[in-house]
């Protein structure tokens, strides 16, 4: 046999021996020694993955998404999200306490006739893992990151103000209504009012402003009651 016949048998074999051990061996970047359960093992001290970024519409476009896709959003709520087989879901913070605040007001409150009124002078928490994103005197909680929040509040109201009138509490953000509120219409008697249950999720940017605000339609000046007010605030862990 020549010898440009053997190198030739002798390249082909070479060739097939890489592409077998190129079927079975695990990548290594940065490191020569891959995790043997790894099929890419990347490795650095001073450098990051950095995976796919863009928008939540580009997101939304990705066609046929394969289960634990990941990629990075760029506009609100930023952050990495990840295909589950049916949805996006947001990567929740880890090492974050989720917030939960649950805190009453023992203190009367005046609504000026047709108008609302932020409710103020709550008193110290029973609950309080929101830290400085809480302000029991002005009644406001920033969010400290973009979420998603369970609200609940109950306001006992003194007597009914006179005439008929519609008396409501509602949660506002940045100044805007949401649609968790809850309303009572009033009658020409005397005694005390609950008006309870607003209630509902809100999806909050960081930032953002909530507020429970108490509102009078007509009649004269309304006071709240100094016992039986509660609001809650509650993190939604599972952001989507």
């Amino acid at each position: 046999m020549g010898s440009t016949l053997r190198l030739k048998y002798l390249l082909v074999f070479s060739l097939f021996l890489i592409n077998l051990r190129g079927s079975f061996a695990q990548v290594g970047i940065g490191t020569t020694t891959p995790n043997s359960s790894a099929i890419l093992d990347l490795s650095s001290t001073n450098k990051g993955l950095l995976p796919p970024r863009m928008t939540s519409t580009q997101r939304a476009a990705i066609s046929s998404p394969a289960a634990g896709l990941i990629v990075y959003q760029t506009d609100a709520p930023k952050g990495l999200y990840q295909y589950n087989g049916s949805t996006w879901a947001r990567v929740s913070d880890e090492g974050i306490e989720p917030i939960r605040l649950f805190t009453t007001k023992t203190s009367a409150l005046t609504t000026q006739s047709a108008n609302t009124a932020i409710v103020t002078g709550w008193a110290t928490p029973v609950i309080n893992t929101a830290g400085t994103a809480w302000s029991a005197s002005n009644g406001t909680f920033t969010a400290p990151r973009d979420m998603k929040v369970m609200v609940s509040a109950n306001i006992v109201f003194a007597s009914h103000a006179t005439g008929t009138s519609e008396y409501s509490i509602r949660f506002y953000v940045n100044g805007n209504l949401t649609s968790c509120a809850a309303f009572e219409f009033g009658y020409n008697q005397t005694r005390y009012m609950p008006v309870n249950g607003a209630q509902g999720i809100i999806d909050l940017s960081s930032g953002d402003v909530l507020t429970l605000r108490i509102m009078q339609n007509t009649g004269s000046n309304l006071n709240t009651h100094a016992n039986g007010n509660s609001l809650s605030i509650m993190e939604i862990n599972d952001y989507k």
